[in-house]
């Protein structure tokens, strides 16, 4: 029905403006963040860092597959 396809799209818009927000977030980090490890502690920290970093980022792109996947459901309907 067209109300429930309006809700859809509702949703779908959300939902990439929350993924936005996140783009968004963590480009702010990656930018702002320019430290680098002086000592062996200090590399291991930021190593760990960047794995977090790492998998945000496939979560992130799960995220956009996931939405472009619906965005395409929403035009052929």
């Amino acid at each position: 029905t067209k109300l429930m396809s309006a809700h859809e799209v509702q949703r779908f818009q959300r939902d990439a403006d929350e993924t936005m927000d996140w783009i968004n977030e963590k480009e702010t980090a990656l930018v702002a963040d320019v430290e680098i490890g002086s000592d062996l502690p200090s590399v291991k920290r930021l190593q760990r860092k960047h794995d977090g970093f790492e998998r945000d980022l496939d979560a992130l792109g799960n995220r956009i597959r996931e939405l472009d996947e619906i965005s395409q459901r929403l035009i052929d309907t």
